[in-house]
C-alpha cells in the first residue's frame, strides 16, 4: 500500500525517527497518526531528516530552478514549494512515496466546485474564494516560465490543473519553519500527517530545528495506545479552516467573522 511504501521510505532515511505513531485510519475514513504504544508529556515522538523537508529552497536543487531565472520570474514561497512538487512529480523522484500519499482531491474552500460555492451565499469566505488567486498566480508566476521552457519537457506537467493541485497541497499542509534565522514555508513528511486538535498542546510553532535542517517533534500532551495523536495548528477561524485547510471545527472557540463598519464623519468628529 502507499502508507507502507511511505512508512518504509521515511524510515530508511538516516536520522529519522517514530516513537510509538504509526499511519492509520479513523472514523470517516480520515487519516492521522495513531499511538501505539502509551506515549507520555515530554517524549521526542518524530524527527524527520533535512534531506526529506521540502522549502522554497528545494527549488534550487532542480533544473527548473535556472529555467525560473531565465524567464526572469521571482516566484512566492508557495509557488516555489508547488513548483518543485510539479518537477518532482513529473520524473519519478526519490520523493515518489510521499508524493504518492499526497491526496487528489482537496475538500478546501479553494478546489471548490461552482455548485459548492453558491452554497456559500451570503458568507464573506465566498468573496475570498471566488477571487480565484490562483488563476492570477499561475498567469503572472508560471506561464512566463512555460514560454521558455525547454522543447524536450513537457509543458502539461505544469497545467494550471497540476499547479492546482500543487498549491492545495501546501495551502493544507505546509506551515513556516524558523530555519538558521530565516523563515521557510515547509512540507514535513510524516509530521504533516498529524490532525489539528485546539485542545492539543503540542504546537506546530513548538518544533524543533537544528543547525542542520532537521526537524523534531516533541510531545506536549500523554497519550494512551490507540489515540489519535493531534497537534493544535494554532487559534483559527473555520472560515480560515475551510479555505486552507479543507474542514471546520464544531463549536470552535476561535471562530469569528469579519465585520465592516463605515463610520459617518460626525461620530469620528470630523467636520
Amino acid at each position: 500500500s502507499s502508507i507502507r511504501s511511505f512508512e518504509d521510505w521515511f524510515h530508511a532515511c538516516p536520522g529519522s525517527i517514530t516513537k510509538n505513531l504509526e499511519i492509520a485510519l479513523f472514523e470517516d475514513n480520515l487519516r492521522g497518526l495513531k499511538v501505539t504504544k502509551a506515549l507520555k508529556k515530554g517524549e521526542v515522538v518524530l524527527k524527520v531528516p533535512s534531506k526529506l523537508v521540502i522549502t522554497e529552497e528545494s527549488l534550487s536543487e532542480t533544473p527548473l530552478l535556472t529555467i525560473i531565472q531565465k524567464a526572469k520570474i521571482q516566484p512566492s514561497k508557495p509557488v516555489s514549494v508547488s513548483f518543485f512538487l510539479m518537477y518532482q512529480e513529473s520524473r519519478g523522484s526519490s520523493f515518489k512515496p510521499y508524493l504518492d500519499l499526497l491526496p487528489r482531491e482537496f475538500y478546501s474552500g479553494w478546489a471548490f466546485s461552482d455548485s459548492e460555492i453558491t452554497c456559500l451565499d451570503g458568507l464573506e469566505i465566498k468573496k475570498e474564494i471566488e477571487k480565484n488567486p490562483f488563476r492570477a498566480v499561475y498567469d503572472t508566476q508560471v506561464v512566463p516560465v512555460l514560454q521558455v521552457l525547454p522543447a524536450e519537457w513537457n509543458s502539461s506537467d505544469y497545467s494550471y490543473e497540476n499547479f492546482l493541485w500543487a498549491m492545495c497541497v501546501v495551502a493544507s499542509r505546509a506551515f513556516f519553519l524558523q530555519r538558521n534565522q530565516h523563515i521557510s514555508l515547509a512540507l514535513v513528511p510524516m509530521i504533516d500527517m498529524a490532525n489539528h486538535s485546539t485542545s492539543s498542546k503540542t504546537r506546530l510553532e513548538d518544533l524543533i530545528v537544528d543547525k542542520e535542517g532537521n526537524v523534531t517533534l516533541v510531545s506536549s500532551d500523554n497519550y494512551a495506545a490507540g489515540e489519535q495523536f493531534l497537534v493544535n495548528y494554532g487559534q483559527r477561524s473555520n472560515a480560515d479552516l475551510l479555505l486552507m485547510k479543507g474542514f471546520i471545527i464544531p463549536e470552535n472557540d476561535f471562530d469569528c467573522i469579519d465585520v465592516n463598519i463605515k463610520l459617518c464623519d460626525h461620530v469620528l468628529g470630523l467636520p
